[in-house]
């Protein structure tokens, strides 16, 4: 029960070894108070499935909960994707079926905000080092939270994911239409450039209720800025 619980379904959906399905570029933002089970994306039974540079984020829910659910199947490639959790569940949840050809996961942002961030088989990894240790994939992925613009806005607001990723000949622009860079795309569907060479002047007093102007210039492919007091 609940809206919206599940981002994008696929059951048993199969690709080709030579020719494999893909799913990229998408913003999924699901969980509400309502919700009970959230996934972003629950993969059931499915196979030779690309998930490139999607920005995935997990809000609410009351019971099982994971930004990309792979329950089964295999051969499955996770590229360059942002699969947080903000609800305590995990960013990734990996349970292939035995028999097919290696997983593949690199490139990601892969975060939840309690403590386990992925889940194989029955084991839980708190840290991205404990889990590419254990798995072998994932060595250039981190776990951070992302800077979202809002819950359900999934462009991003800060410089920690900019330029982390790796070219895939499946995704030259992002979610709106921007270029991809060729050579560091950004991790996620929202190809952008933070903030540079910023300076706010010098610190002054001004009274309690007094409008104060900020103004910033917006990089190439972007389209906002956030202030913060830094409290």
């Amino acid at each position: 029960s609940g809206w919206p619980s599940n981002g994008i379904i696929l059951d048993k959906c199969e690709g080709l070894p030579i020719s494999p399905g893909v799913i990229y570029n998408n913003f999924i933002a699901v969980g509400d108070s309502t919700t009970v089970d959230a996934y972003g994306i629950n993969a059931i039974e499915s196979a030779f499935m690309n998930y490139i540079n999607n920005s995935i984020a997990v809000n609410h829910a009351s019971g099982l909960s994971a930004a990309l659910e792979l329950a089964g199947g295999g051969a499955n490639r996770v590229i360059n994707n942002i699969l947080a959790n903000f609800d305590g569940g995990y960013g990734l949840d990996y349970q292939e079926t035995a028999g097919f050809p290696a997983f593949e996961s690199d490139y990601n942002n892969i975060y939840s905000n309690v403590s386990a961030i992925a889940r194989h088989k029955n084991n839980t990894f708190i840290s991205i080092n404990q889990w590419s240790g254990s798995i072998g994939d994932d060595q250039n992925s981190v776990s951070t939270a992302p800077s979202f613009f809002s819950s359900t806005d999934l462009h991003l607001c800060s410089s920690d994911l900019n330029n982390l990723g790796i070219p895939t000949p499946f995704v030259s622009v992002d979610i709106d239409g921007d270029f991809r860079n060729s050579t560091n795309p950004d991790i996620g569907a929202d190809e952008y450039s933070p903030i540079s060479n910023l300076d706010l002047g010098n610190d002054t007093i001004v009274c309690k209720g007094t409008a104060v102007l900020l103004n910033g210039s917006l990089n190439f492919n972007d389209f906002y800025n956030a202030w913060s007091t830094g409290d």
